[in-house]
């Protein structure tokens, strides 16, 4: 983890005197003239913001507020250093009414410790305090700070920073105790992977298989912080706005994407990274025909970026047109020849053709390239159903639950295959463990409605 902030807590309104940058704490006589870089950037974005905060701390010379924003505008446009001293200078003019980002992690302690004095009841600064002491296993400490931040209400990043200081100290029932009710109400990856961490310890190894196989993406547990997300205002350069702009699609924001990529599209119309997360940031939010339109004119401008292939072989997809969707996937491959997404979408177009021997090979191409994916085993498994094949059906599905342990349709469709070899109690087995898992439901209810009525008929 990246230890570099110092939460910005300011006084209260009513608790300052004077209006914007009249800030009244002692001032360091030394601290004069503020850090000026970036103004012969070739991005004019960059220079327009950089050059209004640099006037502004000009104007105002006593402001550690202004310094301090200044500093915030040259970190979120990469210039580290020249950030890093306007945070000491915001320091040095105004140490009481906000605290600036430190490089150096123990006095990034104190400073958030300080911060926390001003606000005790900020609960995004316990937070990181919590992960940053257990980063350097201070677990009494951390463990006070993960508890004040569920007392000020901060919820699953709490109760799970809890949990991880019970595991540092071997104590995994505690943990769980934490962790089984919250895992039943926040559907995150990192609240599995510490309950399967949780239950392995426990000993409890085929729940902690499922646990881990829900966890799989290597997703982390965010909170809202305003502190830190004012520097998101400063973000001007491209770069930096393209990873705010993906950063918005990946969390399920792209509404708050979409004008931030359209203004960038002016000033870079062939961009075909731009227009790809453009085309989603669009599909996203309901806009399929603006999507579409455009894909169609960035893959024109970039025919070997396979992404956009990809993205418009679902276009057609979705829309039912399974021979240009085909056609993209091929395009994909021709470009990517090991790009397995690309095989294993060609492998269900083609199954919803009709055109199954085809799918098959298609999806083990998947599996030969990147055998992580548990839908490519479980497709192969239909298909094989289709042709009755029920022995290659049960392998299929086995891998894909080898895969994925939490996978229940798999469980469900290798109990229809080991019903078709009458093999019952593999079959319930097979039913039971689905069960177990809580998900589908009524497939689980109608496979074994099924399977009783076969039993019972005797055939």
């Amino acid at each position: 983890m990246r230890v570099l902030w110092i939460f910005v807590v300011a006084l209260a309104a009513g608790c300052r005197d004077g209006g914007e940058g009249d800030d009244t704490g002692t001032t360091d006589p030394t601290v004069t003239e503020p850090i000026a870089v970036g103004l012969d950037s070739t991005d004019a974005n960059v220079v327009k913001v950089l050059r209004e905060r640099i006037e502004t701390a000009r104007t105002h010379p006593e402001s550690g507020t202004h310094r301090g924003t200044l500093g915030l505008a040259y970190e979120a446009n990469g210039y580290d250093a020249a950030a890093l001293e306007s945070y000491a200078q915001a320091e040095a003019l105004d140490g009481d009414a906000f605290e600036w980002p430190q490089a150096r992690f123990d006095e990034a302690l104190k400073r958030m410790d300080r911060a926390l004095e001003i606000d005790p009841d900020y609960a995004p600064a316990w937070l990181w305090r919590g992960h940053w002491l257990l980063d350097v296993d201070r677990m009494d400490e951390a463990a006070i700070s993960f508890s004040n931040a569920r007392e000020l209400g901060a919820g699953a990043p709490a109760v799970v920073g809890q949990a991880r200081v019970h595991l540092r100290r071997g104590n995994a029932a505690p943990a769980l105790e934490l962790l089984e009710p919250l895992s039943g109400t926040v559907d995150h990856p990192l609240v599995f992977r510490v309950l399967g961490r949780t239950l392995r310890d426990l000993g409890r190894i085929d729940e902690a298989r499922v646990a881990l196989s829900k966890g799989r993406e290597a997703r982390q547990l965010t909170w809202e912080d305003p502190v830190l997300d004012r520097r998101t205002a400063f973000i001007a350069g491209f770069g930096g706005r393209m990873l705010n702009a993906e950063s918005l699609v990946a969390s399920g924001n792209a509404a708050e994407a979409v004008p931030i990529l359209e203004e960038l599209v002016v000033d870079f119309p062939e961009h075909a990274t731009l227009l790809n997360l453009l085309a989603v940031a669009y599909a996203q939010t309901g806009r399929a025909e603006e999507s579409l339109t455009v894909l169609e004119q960035a893959v024109e401008l970039a025919p070997e970026y396979y992404p956009l292939h990809l993205n418009l072989a679902g276009a057609y997809d979705d829309l039912g047109d399974f021979e240009k969707a085909l056609a993209f996937l091929d395009r994909a491959i021709d470009v990517h020849p090991t790009f397995s997404v690309a095989h294993e979408r060609k492998g269900v177009v083609l199954m919803r053709m009709g055109r199954y021997e085809e799918a098959l090979v298609a999806l083990d191409t998947a599996a030969r390239h990147d055998a992580r994916d548990p839908e490519v085993f479980y497709f192969a498994g239909v298909i094989e159903s289709n042709f009755e094949r029920w022995r290659g059906a049960i392998e299929r599905f086995r891998q894909a639950i080898d895969v994925d342990p939490a996978f229940a349709k798999a469980y469900i469709h290798m109990a229809r295959s080991y019903g078709e070899l009458r093999r019952f109690d593999d079959a319930r087995e097979a039913l039971a463990k689905a069960d177990g898992l809580g998900t589908h439901v009524q497939d689980a209810r109608s496979a074994r409605a099924w399977l009783d009525r076969l039993e019972a008929s005797g055939l």
